[in-house]
Order: structure tokens, then sequence, then C-alpha cells
């Protein structure tokens, strides 16, 4: 039998491999810059290790591919509980 507790770790566990998929993380090169930096943008480093993958990239606000965002929210609202 599953604990609610284990339950809910596989499921957030789950939801983060979905996102991780779809934003084609492991497929994007290591820096994604803006064509025009701007003074008020964040830029942002994410390195995540899969089972038998590591990859970092660094992007700026500006030139987010739209299907990594939903994972850098999940990523941020994560810590902001931690």
């Amino acid at each position: 039998m599953i604990s609610t507790r284990q339950f809910f770790l596989q499921t957030k566990e789950a939801h983060l491999k979905d996102l991780v998929e779809q934003s084609r993380f492991f497929e994007l090169p290591a820096v994604l810059r803006a064509e025009r930096p701007g003074a008020d943008r964040f830029q942002y480093k994410l390195r995540l290790k899969g089972d038998s993958q590591e990859h970092t990239v660094e992007v700026d606000e500006a030139a987010m591919p739209p299907g990594l965002r939903p994972l850098l929210n999940w990523i941020m609202q994560a810590k902001r509980k931690a």
C-alpha cells in the first residue's frame, strides 16, 4: 500500500518529468540570448540531471522558448515552497 505522501511525491515527480520532456530541455542549446538585450530583463541558468544525462541552459527572458516557461515556473514555485 502506498502512503499519501508517497503518492504525492510520485505525482509531483511525474509532472516534473512531463514538463522536462515537453520543454525538450535536453535538446536546447547551452546558451539562448535575446537579439536585443534589455536592462530590466531576467536571465536564468537551469541545470538538470536526468537518469543518464545532465544539461545546463542559460537563457535570457526574451529568448525563452514557449515550451520552457512552464518548467521554469514550476521550478520557481517549488523553490518558493522550500
